[in-house]
C-alpha cells in the first residue's frame, strides 16, 4: 500500500523556505566577511577618541537648530511664521541637493592628507562662523515689510550656506571609518565613540540652553546670541581635535608626531588654567573673591567646559601614536593607485 505524506500547511512551508534562505545568506555573509589576521588593524584609544570627537560639533549645532531656530526667527527676529518656516524648508531642500554633490567631490578628492580630512578641516571655520551668524538680528530698514523680507533673504542665505558647510564637515566625517580600519569590530567601536560624543553634545546644548536662558531672563535677544556663541566655540574645537588627531589610510597626517606632542603640551598648559578659573567662578566661596555671583555664572561654565575639552584634546595629542596599518607600504600603494582615477585636486 502506498502511503502519502501528511499535507503540510502552506504557511509552514513558506516559513521553512524563508528561514532556510536566511540561514544560507547569513552563512554566506559570515564566510565573505573580511577578516584581519592578528588584529593588524586595531586602533589606538587616542585615535578612537579623536574620531569620536568629530561628531560632537555637528550634533550640538543640529540639536540647537531643531529646538531653538524657529522660535528665534519668530519671537526675536520678528519674522512671520510662514517666512520662518520657509527658511527651514528651503534650507533642508538645499541640504538634500548638496549632499550627493559633496559626497561625489569628496570621493574624487586627492591630496597628501587623503580624501576626507581636507574637507573637514576646510569646512570647520566656515561651519562655526555661519552657525553663529544665524543668531544675530541685523536691522536693514525702518519699513517693517521691507525689513522682514530682507531679514528673510539674510537668514535664507545663511541657512543655505551653513547647510553646505555642515555637509562639507559631516559627510566626509561619516565616511572616515573605512579610511581608518577594515576591521569589523574596530569600526563598531569607532561608531560607539562617535555616538557617545554625539549624544553627549546634544544633551549638553539643552543643558546650556536652560542655564543661559535662566541667566539672561528677560533679554531674549541676548539669550540666543550667547547660546549661539558658546555653542559655536564648543562645536568647532572638537572638529579640529578630530582632524589633527587622526590620519587616513596611505595619507600623511596634518601634524607629525613631534608637532602633535608640542601642540599637545601647549594645550595641556592652557586647558587646566581655563578649567580651574571657570570652576572658581562657579563655586560661591571663590566666586566672591573674583567678584562674580556664581549663580549661575555662564562665563565660568563656558570656561570650565572649554578648558576640559582643550585639556583632553592636548593629552590625546601627546600620547597619540601613528597607526602602523595606515602608513605601511600596502596602504601607500592603495593611496597611489587611487590617485590615478578620476580626481579633484585639493591641496
Amino acid at each position: 500500500m502506498i502511503r502519502f505524506a501528511k499535507k503540510i500547511p502552506i504557511t509552514t512551508l513558506t516559513s521553512f523556505i524563508i528561514l532556510s534562505v536566511m540561514s544560507d545568506v547569513s552563512s554566506s555573509d559570515a564566510s565573505n566577511r573580511p577578516e584581519v589576521s592578528g588584529g593588524l588593524e586595531k586602533l589606538n584609544f587616542t585615535t578612537k577618541l579623536a574620531y569620536g570627537a568629530g561628531d560632537m560639533g555637528p550634533a550640538m549645532t543640529a540639536n540647537l537648530l531643531v529646538f531653538y531656530l524657529l522660535p528665534f526667527l519668530t519671537n526675536v527676529a520678528g519674522l512671520p511664521a510662514g517666512l520662518a518656516g520657509s527658511i527651514l524648508m528651503i534650507g533642508k531642500i538645499s541640504d538634500a541637493i548638496n549632499d550627493p554633490m559633496v559626497g561625489i567631490m569628496s570621493d574624487r578628492t586627492r591630496s597628501s592628507w587623503g580624501r576626507r580630512i581636507p574637507w573637514i578641516l576646510s569646512g570647520a571655520i566656515p561651519f562655526g562662523v555661519l552657525f553663529f551668524l544665524q543668531w544675530i538680528v541685523p536691522h536693514f530698514s525702518n519699513n517693517n515689510t521691507i525689513n522682514n523680507w530682507l531679514l528673510f533673504s539674510y537668514y535664507l542665505l545663511i541657512a543655505i550656506l551653513f547647510n553646505i558647510a555642515y555637509t562639507a564637515v559631516n559627510l566626509p566625517y561619516t565616511a572616515l571609518t573605512p579610511e581608518l580600519t577594515q576591521d569589523y569590530n574596530e569600526r563598531t567601536s569607532l561608531n560607539s565613540f562617535r555616538f557617545t560624543f554625539s549624544i553627549g553634545g546634544s544633551i549638553l546644548t539643552l543643558i546650556l540652553g536652560g542655564l543661559i536662558f535662566s541667566a539672561y531672563a528677560g533679554d531674549s535677544g541676548k539669550q540666543y546670541l550667547v547660546l549661539g556663541l558658546v555653542t559655536t566655540l564648543l562645536a568647532v574645537l572638537p572638529i579640529l581635535w578630530c582632524v589633527l588627531g587622526i590620519q587616513e589610510r596611505g595619507a600623511q597626517p596634518i601634524l607629525r608626531t613631534q608637532q602633535k606632542k608640542t601642540l599637545g603640551t601647549l594645550l595641556t598648559l592652557i586647558g587646566p588654567i581655563s578649567f580651574l578659573y571657570g570652576i572658581a567662578r562657579i563655586i560661591p566661596v571663590t566666586a566672591k573673591l573674583l567678584g562674580t555671583t556664581g549663580n549661575p555664572d555662564i562665563t565660568g561654565i563656558f570656561l570650565s567646559l572649554l578648558g576640559l575639552l582643550i585639556t583632553v584634546f592636548g593629552i590625546t595629542l601627546i600620547f597619540s601614536t601613528p597607526e602602523p596599518h595606515l602608513k605601511d607600504s600596502s596602504a601607500f600603494t592603495e593611496h597611489s593607485e587611487a590617485d590615478t582615477s578620476a580626481s579633484l585636486s585639493f591641496f
